[in-house]
């Protein structure tokens, strides 16, 4: 790999495919992380080769987040030395890669958005809703990642039609009984309940949504994941009411949504073939789009498309169904214990799943290089968010926020945190998937502890990331430098404690004697 004093660029790593240095050691060759790591050489071939339109057959920051996750844990990303004021050692505790693929790293990104959503989140019966669509849609969105936003797109509108169907059927009644029927006719009624999203009595819904874009055999298989707020809040009424999930309208204003935008696309809009399928779909799919919106009362079969195994109806619990959803935002799609065996000799990769069709274990051995590729097309683009909020959690709605949790308080006689305490309360929860906090919950360890008894200091970091000297503490670490004071102040107080405590007992049992 590169040399440790090189600056590297703050957009990709992958601008010059660099060779990986062969002394890397992976404990568990049986991971993702190792089969990128064994195959590297040819996935740079592959990046190098390009295609008709110039582009390369690997995306760049795809193949920027290969390099990161192998090279996770090694001091060419940087690192931070810990001293000890005290006796003078030293400790060099190097930078964690933060890639799409790496499976240790995505674990803290997933919990920081689980703890996220569930404080925000109204502590209420949440439904967890799952849009799906149909085989012949899903290469256009393979061919053109842009189009992934219209899916967020069409099921906001969807929740909100259904939200707002009253208002909407209301309104369509007023201009059908008007004085003057040639102005009603003018007048053209809205195609969607969510064009009423600036109306001052707006039903307003909260919800959040979460786009999976594979399935259990790894297969390309875009859908989205709501966790949806069963109260919603009216603003003429200034009260909270239960939101209600027609099966049969969500699943026709889905289909509708979707194929609507999709041909107003630029990228769709003079495609005849297009066209010709969204005629043969809407003929085919009568009753609309297959979802899943499961019931307390009613058992709705799962799709054999699914992605998960323990799928969960609904559930009072709100961290357990918001860390289901969010699971898999920042993970690899396969964890490693799915992966059986990787032969390095004839570069091939065994591993399982279970489908939905007949609930049986199925064993898949398949060349290195074609699992690796089936892997990558899975990783978003750059900035492109996985997780979205809607509704009144989203932050455009913040002015209403406080008023709802006060208005849905008073319904059930108790009172809820506002939403200052609510991101106090999510600040003082991160804090805990932090390096250290991780390490001393998991592994009961201190990584930052010396063998005399003292807490280390950082003294100095290094990032490849930023340009001129990295030999001195930049100034957004002073901060951790006082909570690391105060961190060994409370600890020596402690133990401090615990001694005066047992030299008490001692005294006691001797005037015993």
């Amino acid at each position: 790999m590169g040399k440790i004093d090189e600056y590297l660029p703050d957009d990709l790593l992958s601008a010059d495919p660099v060779s990986m240095d062969k002394n890397i050691i992976y404990p568990d060759k049986n991971c993702v992380k190792y089969i990128f790591y064994d195959n590297y050489e040819k996935i740079v071939e592959i990046y190098n080769t390009k295609m008709k339109n110039g582009e390369h057959k690997i995306r760049p920051y795809c193949f920027d987040q290969i390099q990161k996750c192998i090279l996770c844990g090694s001091m060419d990303l940087g690192y931070t030395v810990y001293e000890c004021q005290k006796c003078g050692r030293y400790t060099i505790i190097p930078n964690r890669c933060h890639s799409r693929f790496c499976s240790s790293c995505a674990v803290k990104k997933a919990k920081e958005t689980a703890i996220e959503i569930s404080n925000i989140a109204l502590d209420c019966k949440h439904r967890h809703v799952v849009l799906t669509i149909p085989m012949q849609l899903r290469n256009y969105f393979l061919k053109n990642r842009e189009l992934l936003n219209i899916l967020f797109i069409a099921a906001r509108n969807t929740i909100y039609d259904v939200a707002n169907n009253r208002k909407y059927r209301k309104a369509k009644r007023k201009k059908a009984k008007s004085k003057n029927p040639y102005k009603a006719r003018k007048k053209k009624n809205k195609k969607c309940r969510y064009d009423y999203k600036d109306a001052e009595d707006i039903i307003m819904p909260g919800f959040i949504a979460t786009l999976h874009t594979f399935g259990r055999s790894l297969q390309w298989n875009p859908h989205m994941h709501l966790l949806v707020c069963e109260k919603v809040y009216d603003k003429k009424t200034d009260k909270m009411k239960t939101l209600s999930f027609p099966y049969e309208k969500i699943r026709k204003t889905w289909m509708f949504q979707v194929l609507d935008l999709l041909s107003r696309s630029e990228v769709l809009k003079n495609d005849r073939e297009f066209k010709q399928l969204k005629n043969y779909l809407y003929n085919t799919y009568t009753d609309g789009f297959y979802i899943y919106c499961p019931d307390k009362n009613k058992n709705v079969k799962d799709d054999e498309n699914m992605d998960d195994e323990d799928f969960k109806k609904i559930s009072d619990n709100i961290k357990g169904v918001v860390g289901y959803i969010t699971r898999y935002t920042s993970r690899p799609v396969i964890a490693d214990s799915r992966i059986d065996c990787y032969d390095e000799s004839t570069h091939e990769v065994t591993w399982h799943y279970t489908a939905h069709e007949d609930d049986k274990l199925h064993v898949v051995k398949q060349p290195a290089m074609e699992f690796i590729l089936n892997v990558i097309r899975h990783c978003p683009d750059k900035n492109f968010k996985m997780t979205r909020r809607y509704g009144f959690y989203s932050n455009a709605s913040s002015k209403y926020i406080d008023r709802i949790y006060e208005v849905f308080g008073k319904q059930i006689r108790r009172h809820l945190k506002s939403k200052k305490q609510r991101m106090k309360s999510i600040e003082r929860s991160k804090r805990r998937t932090k390096f250290r906090p991780a390490m001393i919950s998991s592994f009961n360890r201190d990584p930052i502890k010396c063998k005399c008894g003292n807490i280390m200091v950082a003294t100095c970091d290094y990032n490849p990331y930023v340009k001129g000297a990295n030999n001195e503490l930049p100034n957004r670490n002073q901060r951790n430098k006082a909570i690391f004071r105060n961190i060994s102040l409370r600890l020596e107080t402690e133990r401090r404690h615990r001694e005066s405590i047992r030299s008490m007992g001692r005294r006691l049992d001797r005037r015993v004697l």
